[in-house]
């Protein structure tokens, strides 16, 4: 069994996450969504996301192609 099973309910692998710098804002991306933002240590957001909903109020699985992340010393 996966390790990760028991913690996050599924088999898959988790999706890369990617630490980004903006100024003072620091940034956990994952996936398409934010999952943290903090400044100078304080969290300000946890868990920002849009989901796509199906006619069944299913959510949809986002799919990214060709996702590209530049990041430089002021920001990405």
């Amino acid at each position: 069994m996966p390790p990760h099973l028991l913690r996050y309910g599924s088999p898959r692998p988790l999706p890369a996450r990617h630490a980004l710098r903006a100024g003072p804002l620091a940034l956990g991306y994952e996936q398409g969504s934010l999952r943290t933002v903090t400044a100078q240590g304080l969290e300000l957001v946890r868990g920002l996301y849009s989901a796509v909903r199906d006619h069944n109020w299913d959510t949809i699985l986002p799919t990214l192609h060709d996702e590209q992340i530049d990041q430089t010393d002021g920001g990405f």
